[in-house]
């Protein structure tokens, strides 16, 4: 009897020293500025109220995400209270008080007390007994652009799907969401005004492909499916409510193949090599470049829009005005990346613009295009982003440049969009794009990433933040590496973990906490995220193609 109670005794010690050593563990991603850690635990269990000054009702919504959150029953008499501070200057930030029977969170806004909000919820989840250490947090994010880049353009993702991402990212406190709409592959979007845009657009463009395989229509990517106004409403109304914005991405005038499946017309090339939308954008069967024996030129015509034709910005002014009317972010990214301009140099159209308008190559015309689009996107109230190759041919310093590749000049393309007087965020390749496996780049790999590196000190106010970037060539690979339309384990893959070291990076600007610490903090979130918020983790599928 002796040794079965020494048994109980020792086995009920261990598990209180596991308990107590899980909570001590429990920690926050990103690691809050300032944590003062003191006796004792506030019980979940003891719950029973909400409290919010009733002279800002903003904070209602956030008490129903508390109630929602952490199943608060009535007869508890523990309290969690939410205040707007006046005392607390900085956009975003935010304190929180962890008693033994009270929990306070403070901030100069409702976005403020949000983010306190998911530190809360992240304690509660890590939490073994459903309690949490008394603790008091200071906090504030340091970037204001905390973001995640999604291509749907490759890979469609239905709306629940998108939902599910938003909490995540909400639950990590990134803001900004770029959903990148539209590409060569697909279409995905609703405009109204030209509804063949998705009806052809959306069934791909000229080098479509998933897993080393290329795709028709009817294949696992989602060919023939996009987004209609009332998806991309209730959208951005739950990103609204995660306090997330969503940029939408319309890319121009390159990659522009499913735009040029619906609007053949505007290509540069002549009649007898027009595409054949119900055939595939080109009409042709051709692998990866020039299977068919295309010269370069003939290739670039068909995926980049023609700039000498008047109706290229007729048509594409009242896409942006559509765009602009279902979004209200305050910038439209237009894309911009990867013209490579061999067509423009042998069309008519384009050179007569060229000689029109006193351009000296076709660089200054991409220039031309650029400019004048951002014009009338300014004109309606917003601000352009582009990526990095907008700059070819020059940019005004109005435009946000989007880095993302400097082909081996990175520091070079940095300082002279800086020097411009363009603010910049960075995405760069080879850190923080995370359509690849593990084994190439991990989140440990990710928490090297050092966004200020080539910023000269006097420009740093001009990097507004950092984001990943998740491309979407293999986002229907399930576990086994299948095509399946309904497999989303790969596309959670690409980004958990490594979202977790992009978030720690992007609220600070720096690390700040020591390798082997963080990398312990996200061995505890991703029990988290495997137990608690159904997201898929493991090895990335991925059959390489270029």
């Amino acid at each position: 009897m002796r040794l079965i109670l020494g048994i109980v005794l020792n086995l009920c010690l261990l598990l209180t020293f596991q308990a107590e050593a899980q909570k001590t563990a429990a920690r926050i991603i990103p690691t809050p500025t300032k944590v003062e850690y003191h006796n004792g635990s506030f019980n979940l269990n003891d719950l029973g109220k909400i409290i919010i000054d009733e002279q800002h009702k903003e904070l209602d919504d956030l008490r129903g995400l508390i109630q929602q959150e952490l199943n608060v029953q009535t007869k508890g008499k523990a309290s969690i209270s939410l205040k707007i501070d006046s005392d607390i200057k900085n956009d975003g930030a935010y304190q929180l008080a962890i008693g033994k029977s009270k929990i306070l969170i403070s901030a100069a806004n409702s976005k403020g007390v949000f983010y306190g909000i998911q530190s809360l919820l992240q304690l509660a989840d890590q939490s073994v007994d459903n309690s949490i250490e008394c603790q008091q947090v200071q906090d504030q994010p340091g970037f204001k652009w905390r973001g995640l880049h999604i291509d749907v353009a490759r890979t469609y993702y239905p709306e629940a799907q998108i939902k599910k991402i938003l909490r995540m990212m909400a639950y990590y406190k990134l803001n900004t969401l770029h959903w990148h709409l539209t590409d060569d592959q697909a279409w995905r979007i609703e405009i109204k005004k030209y509804p063949k845009l998705a009806e052809v657009g959306s069934y791909g463009g000229p080098y479509s492909v998933i897993g080393g395989k290329w795709l028709d229509k009817g294949n696992g990517q989602g060919h023939g499916m996009f987004y209609k106004h009332k998806h991309i409403k209730r959208i951005i109304a739950y990103a609204k409510k995660y306090h997330i914005e969503v940029v939408p991405e319309i890319d121009m005038p390159a990659h522009a193949g499913a735009f040029l499946a619906a609007f053949p017309e505007l290509l540069c090339t002549s009649k007898d090599t027009l595409p054949n939308p119900h055939k595939g954008l080109f009409g042709l069967d051709y692998n990866w470049r020039n299977k068919e024996g295309l010269k370069q030129y003939q290739w670039d015509a068909h995926r980049e829009v023609c700039i000498g034709k008047e109706a290229t910005f007729k048509v594409l002014t009242d896409v942006f005005d559509e765009v602009m009317e279902l979004f209200p972010s305050k910038y439209i990214h237009i894309g911009g990346d990867e013209a490579y301009k061999h067509g423009w140099e042998k069309c008519a159209h384009c050179q007569q613009r060229m000689k029109d308008e006193g351009l000296v190559d076709v660089k200054k015309l991409q220039s031309y295009f650029v400019k004048r689009l951002e014009k009338h996107i300014i004109s309606k109230g917003r601000k352009m982003i582009g990526w990095n190759e907008i700059m070819q041919g020059g940019i005004n310093a109005s435009t946000t440049v989007m880095f993302w590749n400097g082909h081996k000049h990175d520091k070079e393309i940095i300082e002279s969009a800086l020097k411009n007087g363009n603010n910049m965020i960075m995405t760069p390749i080879n850190n923080v794009y995370f359509d690849t496996t593990y084994e190439r780049r991990s989140e440990k790999d990710v928490y090297q990433y050092q966004p200020l590196e080539f910023v000269p000190e006097k420009y740093e106010d001009k990097i507004m933040g950092i984001q990943a970037c998740v491309w979407g060539e293999y986002g229907r690979l399930d576990s086994s590496g299948q095509v399946r339309y309904d497999a989303m384990e790969n596309f959670e893959r690409m980004m958990f973990p490594r979202l977790l070291s992009l978030a720690e990076l992007a609220w600070h600007k720096h690390k700040i906490v020591k390798d082997e610490v963080f990398y312990k903090h996200i061995e505890n979130h991703v029990k988290v995220l495997k137990e608690k918020k159904n997201i898929s983790i493991g090895e990335v599928k991925m059959v390489p193609w270029w």
